[in-house]
């Protein structure tokens, strides 16, 4: 691709893209052709060796058609599997909902039984000491009165004593024993109730405390059932993730919509446990987003792969847009990423030689699937972006990938 300085203006661009258009086209490799070509001459001539030349094709057409067919089986058998476990992954977790609902209504329940057992507490201990209080006031009176009867007895039957003085006298002793008797009597009733609620709201709470740990029991119990579909959907994700691959690879798919459909799924995917694993940052994913939507402030004009990649990380924002062409990118910050194709991360420049001069980029969406720009936004897996057989300054097919200005996105 053309070095770029910047964004050019709609009118320069149409003009420089009439110098440059295809630049990102791969070079076709016109040595093997001519030796298929050579080797096509000398076979036609021997009626043997045309023979043996079907036969092998034959095989190796039927072979990869059985693959083929194969890859569909399982893929096909995949996608219900996955069906049937996210059915039963979204009923599992709708029923963890509704424990962890219950164990916050018994966490609630809890709480206010305590409340109310502090309180029903207090209460019993003041009651229970004021019976305390009135059976040792009684047992002082009873005393003085038992001490003073005599001598209470004697003036109140002394000559100089009316009947109404002596039936005051033993009226005012059998008030007082009445008094204290009924006073002990309410403040025995009080303490027992108030012990009966007590033990009540005990029993409440150990039953509640009960439940709750039952409910937290079932809670793991689900929760341990959630995880494990959730790793079976992983690796039925994987499985068809690997199938969708082959299948695309060998172009067995229905048309490049449903392939790019397919591998934008794989993406999201992968997007999606890369955030969950901090394997990669919000920014990042947004970055893969757009790319694989192909949104992007520099339209997806056939020879300027680059000026769209740029486009991108302009059209996220928070990014500085890089600039230059492929090669560029790899020449100047290589530093910052790896000429291996696995372990690439989410949101990062790969670069492929694609074009003899300028090379060819895209951006890594995750799931070992890219987009660039081809005239369109394409998706495809990243073997399939780095098989071209042109050579970019000593480079021939996947190059590597690096970050945008050399900085990992934040």
């Amino acid at each position: 691709m053309k070095k770029l300085t910047g964004f050019l203006a709609a009118g320069l661009a149409v003009t420089c893209l009439s110098t440059v258009a295809y630049a990102d086209e791969p070079a076709k490799d016109t040595t093997a052709a001519t030796t298929t070509s050579a080797a096509a001459t000398t076979t036609a001539t021997t009626p043997a060796a045309t023979t043996t030349a079907t036969t092998t094709s034959a095989a190796n057409n039927g072979g990869t058609q059985a693959n083929t067919q194969v890859d569909n089986a399982a893929l096909e058998q995949l996608q219900e599997e996955k069906k049937a476990k996210e059915e039963e992954l979204k009923s599992l977790e709708k029923e963890l909902s509704q424990i962890i609902t219950k164990i916050g209504e018994l966490d609630r329940r809890a709480s206010e039984l305590n409340a109310q057992i502090t309180v029903t507490s207090a209460e019993l201990e003041v009651k229970t000491k004021l019976r305390e209080n009135q059976y040792e006031e009684m047992k002082l009176r009873i005393k003085f009165m038992y001490e003073n009867r005599i001598s209470n007895a004697d003036v109140a039957l002394s000559d100089d004593s009316s009947m109404d003085d002596i039936l005051n006298a033993a009226g005012y002793y059998q008030d007082i024993y009445s008094y204290d008797r009924e006073k002990l009597i309410e403040l025995d009733d009080n303490v027992k109730k108030i012990e009966d609620l007590k033990a009540s709201l005990d029993k409440a709470l150990e039953d509640t405390e009960k439940n709750k740990k039952e409910m937290e029991d079932e809670k793991k119990k689900v929760t341990e059932l959630v995880k494990d579909k959730e790793e079976d959907l992983k690796l039925i994700n994987e499985g068809i993730s690997a199938n969708v691959m082959r299948l695309y690879n060998a172009g067995s798919l229905a048309s490049t919509s449903v392939a790019s459909e397919a591998l934008l799924e794989i993406a999201a995917k992968a997007q999606e446990e890369a955030l969950k694993e901090g394997k990669a940052t919000p920014k990042q994913v947004e970055v893969a987003q757009n790319a694989g939507h192909g949104r992007s402030t520099y339209p997806a004009t056939y020879g300027w792969c680059a000026a769209w990649v740029s486009g991108v990380y302009s059209y996220t924002g928070g990014i500085t847009p890089p600039h230059g062409d492929a090669i560029d990118y790899w020449n100047k910050w290589k530093s910052s990423g790896s000429t291996r194709m696995d372990n690439i991360p989410i949101g990062a420049c790969v670069i492929s030689s694609g074009d003899p001069t300028y090379g060819h980029i895209g951006i890594y969406l995750g799931g070992g699937v890219v987009a660039s720009n081809l005239g369109y936004c394409k998706v495809e897996t990243i073997q399939s972006f780095g098989n071209v057989s042109a050579v970019c300054q000593g480079h021939v097919g996947y190059i590597g990938w690096v970050w945008p200005n050399g900085t990992p996105i934040q």
